[in-house]
């Protein structure tokens, strides 16, 4: 679901300030809780899966993991560290398949630290509360 209520789509708002520094062996990083949000929401089951890339460029191979049990649970941050745990066994087995140079951190505010060396970064302002 977007922010707005609405069900997610590439038009989505999309905030890092509603996100989460859940990611356990990465260097704090915003994860958005979306799919934990998203989930309590609607009621809906949450499966992993992770697309992995056959040799030769030969296409895809995508693993779908069961349904996780007790998700979502009282505390979206928490899911999401829970699913980052999940990414994070798929990266230590699968290295290759990770896209390193993904810019993880590109749009983190200035009370992060500057992995990119381009400050200045944007103020986070006040933050809003529902």
């Amino acid at each position: 679901m977007c922010s707005t209520g609405r069900p997610r789509t590439k038009s989505c708002p999309t905030s890092w300030r509603s996100g989460s520094r859940a990611m356990r062996n990465a260097p704090s990083g915003a994860t958005t809780t979306s799919t934990s949000r998203g989930a309590h929401v609607t009621g809906a089951a949450v499966l992993s899966y992770f697309p992995r890339r056959l040799p030769d460029g030969k296409g895809y191979r995508v693993v779908i993991g069961p349904e996780l049990q007790d998700f979502p649970g009282d505390d979206p941050v928490a899911d999401t560290a829970r699913l980052g745990a999940l990414l994070e066994a798929q990266i230590r087995h699968h290295p290759e398949q990770y896209l390193w140079v993904h810019r993880r951190f590109k749009q983190l505010t200035a009370d992060y630290p500057d992995y990119y060396g381009r400050d200045p970064r944007p103020d986070p302002g006040p933050r809003k509360t529902a």
